[in-house]
């Protein structure tokens, strides 16, 4: 049993002297039963063999009266001898103590010598004693941990910076260190902010933690008010680092340094409009041009079925169903569906599937006619196209084909006529009344694209994903069919494009002329 010896007091404390003013001083650190501790003393007669005794009887401080015979016995309680150091020439003696098991739990200590003849009394120490395996003042820590990092063992929070010592341990901060890296945020500040309290500038961006909390920008945010400026450039240019545009005049202090003109100057400010490449109050999206469906429209909003990024300028990938031949005068061995990307940037099609919905059930069919989860290894993974660039993307401008064995696809544009080892022949897509096809990203559910024909399918269900999906925009495609309506060769196309108002209806006409994987006529 590891004991600690601490102050006699209504609340535990550090050991506090009792005794009247001493003729030197003794030192009494927290001791550990079994374990080797030092107690010092200071101020004694030089060369002086002083003894250091301790007794469980603390009523009154001092129980080694300078009366008493040398040997310093004659006392009621009964003491115990904890050992003897010789004075160096300075005054100074240390103690080397092993407290052995049995100590009571309340104890008195004083030293004593009688080099002198009469003996000479140091002050005398009430202790309280602990056991080591408890955590006295509850922060985390043991109490023989507490002993060994010098940690105070009655006080949670030694260094006083908001984290325990327990919990600075887990931080690997200073228990006896309030600001550990030195940043001018105290360790408790900086847990609570979510900051790194051994790292100085946790967002990197050159004002340390402490000035971020003083001028009151976000220690996590290199940029906290999202002008383009880091926190740091702010101070350099003067501006402030909590407002966008500092000076107000409608251009935010990032564009400002850019441009060349002052941040701190309304009168210079250009004002901001859509098409000039930076996302400014009130646009959702600004990839330099004022274009229509490129996943950024002309007022600058990100248009549905769009994935954008960026702001200086945004740059979006957008798939969109460009060409589609479903039905075929005689066999259906000519289907095929184009995709396009319209946008600026590539989009990934990892997860990304072309979806068949069945406008009987509402519910997705695959290439062979088959239905339900057990056959979703005949849906078309847009991936297993080839060629794709690195990362399974297809790139801005760029064509994808799903199609029949029996239609041919210029070299170099990225197709697959084959699924779950299967080559696609014939009757692949249903012929309408109504059906449709959707683009869907598996993973995240983002719908890319949907065309719903002769018909709409506004609630259709994905083999394996929850709830049901909308496969129309605006009202369904109802152009005619080659083989139903003319028996001529044909598919239903956008023109130019790319063209989307997000009405299939107005979105797709019937073109005499198919043309998989190039440009629509």
């Amino acid at each position: 049993m590891l004991l600690l010896l601490l102050a006699c007091a209504p609340e535990r404390s550090l050991p506090v002297e009792t005794s009247p003013p001493p003729a030197f001083n003794l030192q009494v650190p927290p001791l550990v039963t079994g374990a080797t501790t030092t107690l010092r003393i200071s101020g004694a007669p030089p060369g002086a063999t002083v003894r250091v005794l301790a007794s469980r009887d603390t009523a009154s401080p001092g129980f080694c009266p300078a009366a008493l015979a040398p040997d310093c016995l004659a006392v009621a309680a009964p003491l115990i001898r904890l050992g003897s150091a010789t004075v160096s020439p300075l005054g100074f003696a240390t103690f080397s103590l092993r407290v052995p098991d049995g100590v009571p739990e309340r104890l008195e200590l004083q030293a004593y010598t009688t080099a002198s003849g009469a003996p000479l009394l140091s002050n005398a120490v009430v202790a309280d004693t602990y056991v080591d395996t408890e955590d006295e003042d509850g922060d985390g820590l043991k109490n023989l941990h507490e002993l060994a990092l010098g940690t105070n063992l009655i006080d949670p929070d030694s260094d006083d910076d908001g984290l325990p010592d327990g919990e600075e341990r887990q931080h690997w901060t200073g228990p006896l260190d309030p600001d550990s890296d030195d940043d001018g945020l105290a360790d408790g500040d900086e847990a609570l902010l979510g900051a790194d309290p051994l790292d100085p500038d946790s967002d990197g961006d050159g004002l340390t933690d402490g000035d971020e909390d003083t001028l009151g920008t976000d220690p996590l945010d290199p940029d906290s008010d999202g002008d383009g400026l880091t926190d740091d450039e702010a101070a350099l240019h003067g501006t402030d680092p909590r407002l966008a545009d500092t000076d107000g005049g409608g251009l935010d202090d990032g564009l400002e340094v850019a441009a060349g003109s002052d941040p701190l100057d309304p009168g210079d400010d250009v004002p901001a409009s859509c098409g000039d490449g930076a996302v400014q109050s009130g646009e959702g999206c600004d990839d330099g041009n004022t274009l229509p469906y490129d996943g950024c429209s002309d007022a600058c909003a990100v248009e549905s079925g769009a994935l954008c990024a960026g702001t200086s300028p945004t740059t979006c990938g957008k798939l969109v169903i460009n060409e589609v031949d479903y039905n075929q005068v005689g066999a259906d061995t000519g289907e095929f569906v184009e995709l396009y990307n319209a946008g600026t940037a590539p989009v990934d099609l990892t997860d990304v599937a072309l979806i068949l919905m069945n406008g009987s059930t509402n519910a997705e069919y695959f290439f062979n006619g088959t239905s339900g989860t057990a056959n979703v290894a005949r849906r078309i993974r847009l991936s297993s196209a080839t060629p794709l660039e690195a990362g399974d993307l297809l790139p801005p401008g760029a064509f994808l084909v799903v199609h029949n064995a029996a239609v041919s696809v210029p070299g170099g544009v990225a197709h697959t006529s084959t699924v779950g080892g299967s080559t696609l022949t014939q009757d692949c897509l249903q012929n309408g009344d109504p059906d449709a096809i959707g683009v869907v990203d598996l993973l995240t559910l983002h719908v890319f694209d949907a065309l719903s024909y002769r018909g709409a399918i506004a609630a259709g269900a994905i083999a394996g994903l929850p709830g049901t999906f909308s496969f129309v925009e605006g009202s369904p495609s109802m152009e005619p069919t080659e083989d139903a309506d003319l028996s001529s060769a044909g598919a239903l196309v956008r023109t130019p494009d790319g063209y989307d108002t997000q009405d299939n209806a107005a979105d797709f006409v019937f073109r005499a002329t198919v043309t998989p994987g190039v440009a629509n006529l």
